[in-house]
């Protein structure tokens, strides 16, 4: 179930075994991306950034960074990330 939390940005999370996940809301900086905890998110998995001109940015997960809900911030990934090679 999508969050109230305002993000910029849509993703698909694309796991190793090819399923791609999603839509979900979030927003890239640089190499992290902060997301809805809505899909799981590994190390490995690829999130596809979607721009608004319909072109695909493609960034590979090094660390996942799981952050629990706390109070009333909702569970999120704040994902170290690097474009895919």
């Amino acid at each position: 179930m999508p969050t109230d939390t305002q993000h910029n940005d849509t993703l698909l999370v694309e796991k190793q075994s090819g399923e791609v996940l999603g839509p979900v809301q979030g927003t890239v900086e640089g190499s992290s991306v902060v997301v809805e905890a809505i899909e799981e998110i590994v190390k490995g998995d690829v999130l596809i950034h979607r721009l608004s001109d319909e072109s695909d940015i493609r960034l590979v997960v090094h660390d996942p960074g799981y952050q629990p809900q706390v109070g009333s911030v909702p569970a999120h990934y704040k994902a170290q990330v690097e474009p895919e090679s």
